[in-house]
């Protein structure tokens, strides 16, 4: 009869003194420490439509973990052209309580006081231009800034 062991390898210089270790998936990442933030910088992402006009994405990465109660979520956004006012959210609760302002040419402000699905790994905006534009900066709170993960 044979029998299958777990492979085995050296870690560490190959001295003696060297341990043994199992060959096994990586562990788990830990739970998260604090309560759920947006990661910055977000994914930006542009296509042009169908009509001649063209969209812009900008998705922020959202960690896991319940939305604390009362916790708002706050978006700043400066384009290089002009956007329209109208646009589309996605990876909020319904209905969405929001609040947009522009409070300087191009620069687009969002107030959500509604919280992310907690099961989203994402939120993101798009809006919709007469012509291709980019993301000259962002902001958003609350925030924290982690390595880029594979669901951007």
């Amino acid at each position: 009869m044979v029998q299958h062991r777990p492979a085995v390898r050296l870690v560490g210089s190959g001295s003696p003194s060297a341990a043994l270790s199992l060959s096994a998936p990586p562990p788990e990442p830990p739970p998260p420490s604090g309560p759920p933030t947006y990661v910055f910088p977000p994914h930006l992402h542009g296509s042009p439509l169908p009509n001649g006009q063209y969209q812009t994405e900008v998705r922020f990465t959202k960690t896991p973990g319940p939305w604390p109660p009362e916790q708002e979520s706050k978006f700043d956004m400066w384009f290089d052209g002009d956007v329209q006012k109208e646009f589309m959210s996605r990876g909020f609760e319904s209905p969405v309580n929001f609040d947009v302002k522009d409070p300087e040419p191009k620069h687009v402000s969002i107030r959500i006081t509604t919280p992310p699905i907690e099961i989203a790994t994402y939120v993101s905006f798009t809006f919709k231009s007469a012509k291709p534009i980019q993301v000259l900066k962002t902001d958003v709170s609350p925030r924290s800034e982690e390595p880029a993960k594979a669901d951007r």
